[in-house]
């Protein structure tokens, strides 16, 4: 198990600075939405992108990474 990942089987990531745990292997559209259905929902329908802290855009499928920041971005 690498030390990025919890020891309950789960990840710690931030959406839009709010602290969001996920099961470990989780991608990046599980964690938007764990955060806000609605967000995941607009997500869907190409009316948000997600980036992360570097401003990266990211797909849905990338898995995540523990300690990670993604933010949602209105196109």
């Amino acid at each position: 198990m690498s030390e990025l990942e919890g020891l309950d089987g789960t990840v710690n990531v931030f959406v839009n600075g709010k602290e969001v745990e996920v099961f470990m292997g989780a991608r990046v559209r599980d964690a938007l939405m764990t955060y806000d259905q609605e967000a995941f929902s607009e997500h869907l329908q190409g009316e948000v992108r997600i980036e992360d802290q570097e401003g990266h855009r990211l797909s849905p499928q990338e898995r995540v990474a523990n300690g990670a920041q993604y933010f949602i971005d209105k196109k």
